[in-house]
């Protein structure tokens, strides 16, 4: 009956054994997994936030092109108070788009 009950306990925590290796087996797994998710996520914020970078930039020098270009057509036709309203209005426009990048 003895060697009976030993050879149970035996199989016991050989199985308990076999079920922790799979367990710690799986979690390597898993962690592994998540780096890699993780590594994705930040290129992939990475890459967004370049294209927001670009597109901000592009939008700034387009603004500023526009802006130049109302400012050449200042010289035609406006009475003094309307040139300075509207440089008062282009500068906090530029100050204003400088502030983004």
């Amino acid at each position: 009956m003895r060697t009976l009950k030993t050879a149970a306990t035996l199989v016991f925590w050989s199985r308990s054994y076999e079920q922790y290796l799979i367990e710690i087996e799986e979690n390597r797994r898993q962690r592994k997994e998540f780096k890699r998710l993780e590594e994705q996520r930040e290129e992939a914020n990475a890459e967004r936030e370049a294209l927001e970078l670009k597109k901000t930039r592009r939008d700034i020098h387009k603004y500023s092109k526009d802006i130049l270009a109302e400012r050449s057509m200042l010289n035609r036709g406006m009475t003094p108070n309307e040139k300075r309203l509207f440089l008062t209005l282009a500068s906090k426009y530029e100050l204003g788009a400088s502030n983004l990048g």
